[in-house]
This record gives C-alpha cells, structure tokens and sequence, in this order.
C-alpha cells in the first residue's frame, strides 16, 4: 500500500523511461549482433554468411539470444535497485509494496506479463489511469512503480 511519502509513477514518465531504455537496449542488441555474426563468420566464413538471407533475417538463435539479453538487462536492473538506467534518468523505481527490492519471480511476471500490456493495444499500460495508477503487470507481480524524490 502507498504511504504519504511514496507517488506512484504517472504513465507520461514511465513512457519517457521506457523510451530510454528502448535506445539502449537497441545499441546492446547491435553491439551483441556484430558479436554473433563476427563468430558466426569465424566458424562458417563470411561468404556462407552472405550468402544466407541478409545474414541475420531468419537466425532463430540470434533473435532468441537478444531475447534471453533483453531480459537479463531488466531482471539485473530491477533486482539489484529496482531501476534501469532509464528509470533512474526519470526518477522512478520498481519495487514491493512494502518498499523492497523485487524478487527474482516477480521480475519474471513483469516481464512475462509487460509485453502482453503492449500488445494488447497498450490497453495493460493505459490502466495505468486508474486511480491506483497501476499497470497489468504492477498488478500480476503485486509491484509498484513509485517516484523518487529529487537528489540534493
């Protein structure tokens, strides 16, 4: 439950964090790409890769790696401080509702749950407000996303 001291996090900046977190986890998603097809080439030569559809178009291995990079970048992030570098430039934290960090399990709903408020025509993120100003997945992982109060 919410203590006076505690604001929960408006969807405006949660967007603004995850837009963030969006363009680094692009630059990790490229950096881990040039690190695949250099050993992919190291293996099989680079002219079997050219010939391949664009070279990564189609690499089940690739996607499902960036997939597996993409979850531990938040599972770390949350786990550890309860936020990604995105959510620490706009000032906002996950955690338990009694002010812990999260556990291990509810970074997994999070991110099991996440995507599904997407794609559901953002409908998980738009319940964000309500009055409880809570997401689909703050909901399914009993989390909260709070704001957190100015340095200095």
């Amino acid at each position: 439950m919410l203590t006076d001291n505690d604001v929960s996090a408006p969807l405006w900046r949660r967007l603004f964090a995850m837009a963030y977190d969006c363009f680094l986890l692009f630059a990790l998603a490229l950096a881990y790409t040039a690190i695949h097809l250099f050993i992919k080439a190291q293996i099989f030569g680079v002219a079997l890769i050219k010939k391949s559809a664009a070279g990564t178009a189609g690499d089940p291995i690739l996607f499902i790696n960036v997939v597996i990079l993409y979850c531990l970048f938040f599972y770390w992030f949350w786990t550890r401080n309860g936020q990604t570098l995105g959510m620490q430039s706009w000032r906002l934290r996950v955690e338990q509702q009694n002010g812990q960090n999260i556990t291990a399990k509810q970074a997994a709903i999070r991110l099991l749950v996440a995507p599904a408020s997407m794609l559901c025509f953002g409908m998980g993120y738009l319940y964000c407000l309500s009055n409880k100003r809570q997401t689909w997945h703050d909901r399914a992982s009993e989390t909260r996303v709070v704001l957190t109060p100015k340095a200095g």
